[in-house]
């Protein structure tokens, strides 16, 4: 269980928010306005990628939700193998979570 910067802030935003998408998600109700937010956050997700060139995404999907230990060790190989562009790389510490968008090696680091 990892306590990312979303869920944080649900927490923040409303306790009960918070604790239906985490033992009662199918009850969320998600309306059009939501959706197209999200659909259009898709869209400048992807167009940002292409600004950097060639990537690897390590996003892993376990069924619909995601396998948040496999992207974190995906995202330390690809450290390892000196992957310049890394989308949606994966760090945890102390059971915190954190996902960067893109991570871009630069020359110093």
């Amino acid at each position: 269980m990892y306590l990312s910067k979303s869920k944080y802030c649900d927490l923040w935003q409303c306790p009960k928010i918070a604790w239906l998408k985490k033992y009662k998600p199918e009850e969320m109700i998600t309306d059009d306005g939501v959706m197209a937010r999200m659909e259009s956050g898709t869209k400048v997700g992807e167009l940002a990628r292409e600004l950097f060139g060639k990537y690897v995404d390590v996003t892993v999907l376990n069924e619909t939700t995601l396998d948040l230990p496999a992207m974190i060790n995906k995202t330390r190989e690809e450290m390892c193998n000196d992957t310049s562009v890394i989308c949606e790389a994966s760090f945890s510490f102390h059971g915190l979570y954190c996902a960067v968008d893109i991570l871009k090696k630069e020359q110093n680091g």
